[in-house]
């Protein structure tokens, strides 16, 4: 009974899992589950480089009004 368990609830969750984010694009206008992945990963990808990029600006920004300081 413990074996049925611990392979059935990893695979509940899973389905669930997947047929919520299904549920959640198509309520937005994308039908196909996979362009919705994929746009998913497009939009995740292009969000990191530009939040790298303005941590690094106010970084260096922060590094030139210390050195001004001195």
């Amino acid at each position: 009974m413990k074996n049925i368990l611990k392979i059935a609830i990893p695979i509940i969750l899973l389905a669930g899992l997947f047929f919520g984010y299904k549920s959640q694009f198509t309520k937005i206008g994308l039908v196909n589950f996979r362009d919705a992945q994929m746009a998913e990963i497009f939009q995740s990808w292009s969000i990191i480089p530009l939040s790298t990029f303005r941590i690094s600006a106010f970084y260096l920004q922060s590094k030139k009004r210390t050195l001004k300081k001195r």
